[in-house]
């Protein structure tokens, strides 16, 4: 993927030799490919544990975070007659998609969502070990080797961040007022999964 970085640019602006290049059978590829026999079986699985990658990562979760918020919203009559009134405000016809802005200016719809994020079921993190050379977290000396993590639904689920009803189901929580700002909180919990990645990670 490094590697055809680099051509994305040309391939994009010259149409004819893209498509030149895409028709060309990979069979006919990996005969020119030195090495060929000892590559195949790096690449097969290259490609095997990014397919699994893009199911785990971006059809489970979606699919989780949907069911979540769909499932809670039915049973609670009171938030989908709201959230059916908030949408038909700017969506009257299905013919006619408003536009993305229009839906993000959606405050109950945007908060069942984020709702919806918080409560799905966190996947299996990956193990992260400090490099050796140790690792300076949070201002904390690591040793190289520790092994470190943390599962996303301790934060979740955490009173600190959510509330003494961090448990309930409760949109409304998203606007209401407290002493941080919502983009810290949105931090906390809708992006808390990459932020922890990238501390754990240094």
């Amino acid at each position: 993927m490094d590697a055809s970085l680099k051509m994305l640019p040309f391939l994009k602006n010259f149409p004819m030799i893209r498509d030149l290049t895409l028709a060309v059978p990979p069979s006919l590829v990996m005969r020119f490919e030195p090495n060929a026999e000892a590559l195949a079986p790096r690449l097969y699985q290259a490609l095997h544990d990014e397919g699994f990658t893009l199911i785990f990562a971006g059809a489970n979760t979606v699919a989780d975070s949907r069911l979540m918020g769909h499932w809670h919203t039915m049973r609670n009559r009171v938030l989908l007659a709201n959230l059916r009134r908030e949408v038909l405000a700017v969506w009257p016809d299905l013919e006619f998609q408003p536009s993305l802005s229009d839906l993000e200016s959606l405050l109950l719809l945007t908060a069942t969502l984020k709702e919806s994020l918080r409560l799905i079921p966190s996947g299996v993190s990956l193990t992260r070990v400090v490099p050796p050379g140790d690792a300076i977290t949070a201002d904390t000396h690591i040793p190289g080797g520790t092994t470190v993590g943390m599962a996303i639904l301790h934060v979740h689920q955490a009173t600190a961040v959510g509330g003494e009803d961090v448990l309930d189901v409760r949109p409304e929580r998203w606007f209401e007022k407290t002493t941080r700002s919502s983009e810290a909180r949105d931090a906390e919990v809708v992006g808390s999964m990459s932020t922890l990645r990238s501390d754990l990670d240094h």
